[in-house]
């Protein structure tokens, strides 16, 4: 890595009121001597002896906090900035991440369309061979690196801070400082890390809708995919690589993502990914082709014919419209054939019998403002609202297998968007929200508020618990045997 190219020392000086109460401080940044140790080493455990930590550049920062004893002394966070280039040793999409929100990032990867779209056309006399390529894949999983955010020594947001990418957030939330950290909204405030996600989200979404455009232009018909989802579709790393699943299903044709319920064991990945992602395919009209797992790779197994069967029958049940088997290496077809010989079964059925679209009785309004907030601590959750209408949703779609629409609702909705949403909620039975009340617009039945009161609470990792008392509520409302 390069040496770093800024620091800046925050300082809040009371807590969130309404309104930030920061003080940045540059810091200077100097190479430490040779000897010098972190007092606090937070290498994790299985590092101390790899290259990476033996041959580790430490830096000193210098600051001065003089005349801030009244302040947050306990909340001061540290940012240290660093120019990410791309390492084809460390990361396994090789050249690493651009900024989203780069006017440039958007121009190269119009230029990269054109050219790969020409070379197809020109091998083909002239013409696109949509009757040989029926669609482009565009990416892979995450726009911005967030492994290890699991680790202690890292702290989110692991997301960029290019010029771009802060005037674009600017935009959105005024004179708002951007957060440095995450998890601390008694800091910067609910709006900071509201926008701060959305217009995450909205940038690297942009970038497909550019890729569309271009597409649109050289070869019209061709769809684009792109696969959406890693670890689950509520996974905090999925979130903060930049994944919004509406965002992207906004701008892609494909409703695309790879829940593995083989891996590890066979979980409930299929229920719980695909009934939110099947949802925004029908709200927007996009095909639903997910991938399916077929391959030995690292943990994962060949899946038996009892396998196919079980994850085909999940997925039909979705209603897709195809699927893509995913494999690396030996894969099943050469080491499984009962097991392919089941997955041709499955795609007959698919192409004689297509399923049936669930019909949604129910709308979701996934608030960004609760969902960018909800943070990991100390085994606990804060600010709780996103989580809990996971645990809600775990007992609508997962145990009880009823389909949902998601709104992903934007921080703050403005008088278009408002209308919109309210048209849209007169064809649903029922609202759940993580919205406040009086941000959820009329229009449709009232909504039942997730979470409500519970920002700036923690609350424990209680999964059975919550979704157990949910469902009871759930159960007296009526809501489950309702038409």
């Amino acid at each position: 890595m390069p040496p770093p190219a800024r620091a800046e020392i925050i300082v809040p000086l009371k807590a969130f009121d309404g309104q930030q109460h920061l003080k940045i401080i540059p810091a200077t940044i100097a190479e430490a001597p040779p000897d010098a140790k972190p007092e606090n080493d937070t290498v994790t455990p299985d590092l101390p002896e790899s290259s990476e930590t033996k041959n580790r550049k430490l830096y000193r920062l210098a600051f001065d906090l003089t005349g801030l004893d009244g302040a947050m002394l306990d909340k001061v966070g540290l940012a240290v900035y660093w120019p990410y280039r791309g390492s084809r040793q460390y990361w396994m999409f090789h050249s690493g991440a651009s900024s989203a929100w780069a006017p440039s990032t958007a121009d190269a990867l119009r230029q990269s369309v054109r050219k790969t779209l020409a070379a197809w056309t020109e091998a083909n006399g002239g013409t696109f061979p949509l009757d040989v390529v029926l669609a482009a894949r565009l990416g892979d999983e995450c726009f911005y690196i967030t492994g290890h955010v699991g680790a202690p020594q890292v702290s989110y947001p692991l997301w960029e801070y290019s010029d771009p990418a802060i005037e674009a957030f600017r935009k959105r939330a005024g004179a708002v400082e951007h957060p440095r950290t995450w998890g601390f909204p008694e800091v910067y405030g609910p709006e900071a890390y509201s926008w701060w996600l959305y217009a995450l989200h909205e940038g690297c979404a942009r970038l497909c809708g550019a890729a569309r455009e271009e597409i649109a232009k050289a070869a019209p018909g061709l769809l684009l995919f792109r696969n959406t989802t890693r670890m689950g579709v509520f996974d905090p790393s999925n979130d903060h690589d930049g994944s919004g699943q509406e965002l992207l299903t906004r701008n892609l044709d494909v409703v695309h993502l790879d829940p593995y319920p083989v891996a590890g064991g066979y979980g409930e990945n299929i229920p719980r990914d695909m009934s939110y992602c099947a949802g925004l395919a029908r709200r927007y009209n996009r095909l639903l082709i997910p991938w399916m797992q077929a391959h030995v790779y690292g943990p994962l197994v060949d899946p038996t014919p009892e396998q196919i069967d079980r994850m085909a029958d999940e997925q039909y049940r979705q209603g897709v419209d195809a699927v893509i088997w995913l494999g690396y290496g030996n894969t099943f077809p050469a080491v499984r054939p009962d097991s392919w010989e089941r997955a041709a079964a499955f795609h007959k059925r698919l192409r004689e019998s297509p399923p049936p679209k669930p019909k949604a009785r129910l709308a979701v309004l996934r608030s960004y403002r609760a969902w960018a907030l909800s943070s990991l601590w100390e085994g606990k959750v804060r600010n709780p609202a996103d989580w809990l209408l996971q645990q809600w949703l775990e007992v609508w779609a997962v145990q009880h297998g009823q389909p949902y629409d998601v709104f992903e609702i934007p921080p703050v909705l403005d008088k278009a968007g408002k209308e919109e949403l309210a048209a849209a909620l007169k064809n649903y039975a029922f609202v759940v929200s993580t919205a406040p009340r009086d941000a959820v617009p009329p229009g449709g039945p009232a909504a039942w508020v997730i979470g409500e009161g519970t920002e700036g609470q923690t609350a424990a990792l209680a999964t059975a618990e919550v979704r157990k008392t949910f469902e009871a509520e759930i159960k007296s409302r009526g809501w489950l045997g309702a038409k």
